[in-house]
């Protein structure tokens, strides 16, 4: 009988923990990489395929911008958004730190490079793992559609609680 509760307790504190995890990411994304040391991003975009594909989930972890090489696949700010690239070429530029050229996964010369130089300032984090396609289901809740199915799924169980209810009180 202990144990059942031993095993109750941590089931109702790691959904606790997780909800808190998600709740974070989703209402102060700028402080989740400070507090957890790492972020997850559902991928919408197909410019790192074949490696990272449309619906795959990256978790990144913060990373010293002075560790990274070349080859590294980074995040960054640019553009008011978050990008996911390869490190494609590394400047050093003295007492400034250093600059980086990043590229998506199917530039293959330096002239198919991303456009823009990043500074130290601008990156986010490094690829720590990925968990293929598990995002499609984000993507799916986020959409109209999703949402609606959620606030219809809520309403039948509220409504099947309500009826098991009423018909154990005769």
């Amino acid at each position: 009988m202990k144990r059942n509760g031993i095993i109750r307790f941590s089931f109702i504190l790691f959904n606790f923990l997780f909800i808190l995890f998600l709740g974070i990411n989703l209402y102060f994304p700028d402080k989740a990489m400070d507090l957890f040391k790492f972020r997850p991003y559902i991928i919408v975009s197909d410019s790192m395929s074949p490696i990272i594909e449309i619906g795959d989930i990256v978790v990144l972890r913060a990373v010293d911008p002075k560790n990274l090489v070349e080859g590294d696949i980074i995040s960054f700010q640019w553009d008011h958004r978050t990008v996911i690239h390869f490190v494609a070429q590394i400047e050093e530029d003295g007492s400034q730190g250093r600059s980086f050229r990043t590229k998506n996964a199917r530039a293959h010369e330096s002239a198919q490079w991303d456009y823009w130089t990043l500074g130290e300032e601008h990156i986010t984090g490094v690829l720590a793992f990925k968990i293929p396609k598990v995002g499609f289901l984000g993507l799916f809740l986020r959409s109209f559609q999703g949402m609606i199915s959620v606030v219809v799924l809520a309403a039948v169980f509220l409504l099947r609680k309500m009826v098991i209810k009423y018909y154990e009180t005769d």
